[in-house]
Parts: structure tokens; C-alpha cells; sequence
């Protein structure tokens, strides 16, 4: 069995955190395959952030961008921005990825 432990920062307790493996190689080196990301559904997301994305009922993790003023979702390695609207909605902010211990 694995554990993981993740204590919030002050400015996190009180919001609603859960944990995503990540699956997928899109954001390495920033996000590892195989690592677990603690996701934070209360935070507000800026530009630059990983955020979770539901994306055609698909849960994905991708980095927040603004481009001709509205969000998209970019990965590192060229996959084409997805914009942020009817068929993709953010879930929540990535506040760090944990190794297994």
C-alpha cells in the first residue's frame, strides 16, 4: 500500500484538496508520469498555473494560459491549446506533485 502526506499551508486549510495520479507525459518535466498531484478546488488559477480540467469528460492536467484575453489550456511539448468554455471546464488548481514514499 502507498502513502502520500500533504499538509496545507495556512492560506489552503479550509479548502477542498484531493489527490490525481498523473497519467501522461505532456508536462514533464514540471509534472512527472506516475506522480500524484494534490489539486486545490477552491484556489483561483492564474496564468501559468497546472490546473485539473474536465475536457469532453476526460480529466486532464494542463497548464492555464491567456491568449487574445481568454483561457486556454497548453501543454510543453506543442499539443494544440484547448479553450476553455462549453466542453472544457477547470476543476481545480495543482498545488505540488508528491513522490511515492
Amino acid at each position: 500500500m502507498e502513502h502520500l502526506i500533504y499538509l496545507p499551508a495556512p492560506e489552503e486549510r479550509g479548502h477542498t484538496l484531493f489527490a490525481v495520479r498523473v497519467s501522461g507525459t505532456c508536462l514533464e518535466p514540471r509534472v512527472i508520469d506516475g506522480h500524484t498531484a494534490v489539486i486545490d478546488r477552491d484556489a483561483t488559477a492564474k496564468a501559468g498555473d497546472v490546473v485539473l480540467a474536465i475536457h469532453d469528460g476526460e480529466a486532464v492536467l494542463k497548464i492555464l494560459e491567456i491568449i487574445d484575453g481568454q483561457p486556454y489550456l497548453v501543454t510543453l511539448h506543442g499539443h494544440p491549446p484547448i479553450a476553455v468554455g462549453e466542453n472544457t471546464r477547470i476543476v481545480g488548481k495543482a498545488l505540488t506533485a508528491l513522490y511515492k514514499i
